[in-house]
């Protein structure tokens, strides 16, 4: 059975790329992407002054995090170019696309929504471990090779990660909905998302749907 998941169509790639329209996101004229890893804990105010907290690690070009917004848990996952581009997901499953980018050396980090910016402060404090069922390293493969590779945390019902889908950094950010069911959205490095479904087996491994063909993703 697990063979059979592993066969995972490589023609999967194309129906993704196909799906999302995907363009590589190139820096503009005096852009760079970020010297700074983007990984640490923020704290500030929304520009409503509600109290911010991000929780940050960044794990190749791909992000992720958790925190809260006005005492609300919130997620944040999703993939580097010039800038983070994050899918914020809360616990009511309302979902706001945010833009990350470090200065100072990491002191500061600009938060973006649209024309809106707010800056959060870089605290002492270290990230807090999650945990859950749905928490692991995982790895999908296909006859063309790796398909993809995820690094999930879960934040009691949020789940958030980071890694690879089809050679492509991305941010992985939902909910769990049941003992073995989440949903949520995948983010590329040019901000587009896909909408996905997520079921785990009894062996451990994760299916996911919403990318094309069904990825198999086997505990690492």
């Amino acid at each position: 059975m697990r063979k059979a998941r592993k066969a995972t169509r490589a023609a999967a790639g194309a129906a993704l790329v196909s799906a999302v329209l995907f363009a590589a996101l190139a820096c503009g004229p005096g852009e760079e992407p970020p010297a700074t890893e983007l990984s640490g804990t923020y704290e500030g105010t929304t520009e409503d002054g509600r109290p911010m907290r991000l929780e940050l690690s960044q794990e190749g070009m791909g992000v992720r995090g958790h925190g809260v917004v006005d005492g609300e848990p919130v997620v944040v996952a999703g993939a580097l170019a010039c800038s983070a581009a994050v899918t914020l997901t809360a616990t009511d499953g309302s979902v706001q696309a945010l833009s990350l980018t470090p200065s100072g050396g990491g002191a500061r980090l600009s938060v973006a929504h649209g024309e809106r910016e707010i800056g959060l402060d870089r605290t002492a404090a270290s990230p807090t471990p999650g945990a859950g069922p749905f928490a692991g390293r995982y790895e999908a493969s296909g006859p063309a090779g790796i398909i993809a590779e995820l690094h999930l945390v879960q934040h009691s019902s949020l789940l958030a990660g980071s890694g690879r889908v089809f050679e492509r950094p991305v941010g992985v950010s939902g909910r769990v909905t049941g003992t073995d069911r989440a949903t949520g959205e995948v983010t590329f490095s040019d901000a587009s998302t896909l909408r996905f479904e997520a079921r785990r087996e009894s062996d451990g491994s994760i299916v996911l749907t919403g990318l094309g063909e069904p990825i198999a993703l086997e505990p690492m």
